[in-house]
């Protein structure tokens, strides 16, 4: 039992690595990138009651980043200015109960900081750019917490981003360009 867990942690750590191995190779701008900004899922309280989970039983959900104009993150270019503050507004839509998935900046430019939006499942993303990028990306992790809460043995590390779930996790690579003053 052990041994398959710590199999499955060097594997997403592996694949944690590559991608941001990849993120750095693909015609990045020279932007410092900030590992692990936050340490927990922000994005609201962690009290996320589903009638359709119960312990050991949640049926996996579908669902999407999008912004404040409801479009589907993974089809957009977030923009902004050097010196210029920028506010990225990100949350999930789903089928499933209002903030049962929880998101987290976990890779990012140093100048861009996150905090809980006012809606469950939210964040804001804020910062003043520092330095001109094309063709840039940040990650953003989305956990189902509420099917983690109910399937896992140990909670408190469903909230926990540098804990790894592959069963309940997804990453999403978001598209930015900081353009010069």
């Amino acid at each position: 039992m052990f041994f398959g867990f710590f199999i499955h942690s060097v594997r997403m750590l592996l694949v944690f690595l590559g991608l941001t191995g990849l993120m750095s190779s693909c015609g990045r701008s020279k932007q410092k990138v900030d590992i692990g900004v936050g340490s927990t899922m922000s994005s609201g309280t962690l009290d996320v009651s589903d009638p359709n989970c119960k312990k050991a039983a949640c049926p996996k959900v579908e669902f999407q980043l999008v912004n404040d104009s409801n479009k589907d993150l993974s089809q957009e270019t977030l923009t902004g200015s050097v010196g210029v503050d920028v506010n990225w507004k990100f949350q999930v839509k789903s089928e499933a109960t209002s903030g049962r998935i929880r998101i987290a900046l976990i890779e990012a430019p140093i100048w861009l900081t996150s905090a809980a939006g006012a809606e469950p499942g939210s964040i804001v993303a804020s910062g003043k750019p520092t330095e001109t990028a094309t063709n840039a990306s940040f990650v953003v992790l989305a956990r189902d917490i509420g099917r983690c809460k109910a399937m896992e043995k140990v909670t408190k590390s469903c909230a926990d981003v540098k804990t790894p779930f592959e069963a309940y996790d997804k990453l999403f690579n978001i598209k930015f360009s900081i353009t010069g003053n």
